[in-house]
């Protein structure tokens, strides 16, 4: 019965009508190959979850808790909204013993990660429109990519120096005051203190790969895979696939494994790992 009902709450949300509209157009060599594609972008978000979770001491999640947490996180976007998978998160965190301010930080870390990979390269696609590479932009678009993405990137280093990285991720102590604006500036407080911690994490993730290696690969598999989606390019999404793919494998062998999963593998070794792995298997 449950099954039944999430179906056609899902259905009500993608407008199945629609969608087999679409289908009936499309053409039918790709479709396993797309499902394939998304299939092994999943695999890459579980690892990066996985990684973002425990990284700097975080809960240590397995592969199948983390899967099903997943699973449920984007089952929640697609029936309710983009808020509904954050709330799964932090739950999970939540059941995994972390702490209620390290939970918020470590969800808005791995959604900050994966979004400034994405808005990474829309700032250059900005760039590449403002210098004739395309057409049919809306100029004010590329603009705002170009001048927004790297006021951000400015904005995220200057507030997460250790000189004041502390100051600024620290919760206040104690009750706020009495009166409606000490309260409401206590909370803003909170969330300010949590926003900029979860922006600190992700700055340890990047600045240190080789800690955390299969994250960003397939955090990178996951930016091929939306390219190749909204591009329609199929060159992409194989390529994505192929990565991922490669990804799994090298994982599922223990002794390829990197320290943040179980293993003693250095990163310089797995990433040639995976790298032969993509070689040998492309055509």
């Amino acid at each position: 019965m449950l099954v039944g009902i999430v179906f056609v709450l899902i259905g009500r949300a993608a407008k199945f009508g629609e969608v087999t509209e679409a289908a009936a157009r499309g053409s039918k060599l790709w479709f396993p190959i797309c499902l394939l594609g998304e299939a092994l972008a999943y695999a890459g978000y579980i690892l990066a979850y996985r990684d973002v979770a425990r990284a700097e001491g975080g809960p240590e999640l397995d592969l199948w808790t983390t899967t099903r947490i997943v699973v449920l996180g984007f089952g929640a976007v697609v029936v309710g909204s983009g808020a509904g998978g954050l709330a799964v998160d932090f739950w999970a965190l939540r059941r995994a013993g972390a702490g209620t301010h390290e939970s918020t930080r470590r969800v808005l870390a791995l959604n900050t990660l994966e979004w400034a990979v994405i808005s990474f390269w829309a700032a250059l696609a900005g760039l590449a429109v403002l210098l004739g590479a395309g057409e049919g932009v809306p100029l004010a678009m590329a603009l705002a990519w170009l001048c927004v993405v790297p006021a951000c990137v400015v904005a995220a280093a200057w507030t997460t120096q250790a000189v004041r990285a502390n100051a600024l991720t620290t919760i206040p102590h104690g009750p706020p005051a009495r009166g409606l604006l000490p309260r409401g500036r206590h909370a803003l407080r909170i969330a300010f203190a949590d926003a900029i911690g979860g922006v600190l994490l992700v700055r340890h993730i990047v600045l240190r790969p080789i800690s955390y290696p299969a994250a960003l690969i397939g955090s990178a598999a996951m930016l091929l895979a939306w390219l190749g989606d909204r591009r329609k390019g199929g060159a992409l999404t194989r390529a994505a696939a192929a990565i991922e793919a490669a990804l799994d494998t090298a994982i599922a062998k223990p002794e390829w494994r990197t320290p943040d999963l179980g293993g003693s593998l250095g990163t310089e070794a797995f990433g040639e790992k995976v790298a032969s792995i993509v070689s040998s298997t492309s055509p």
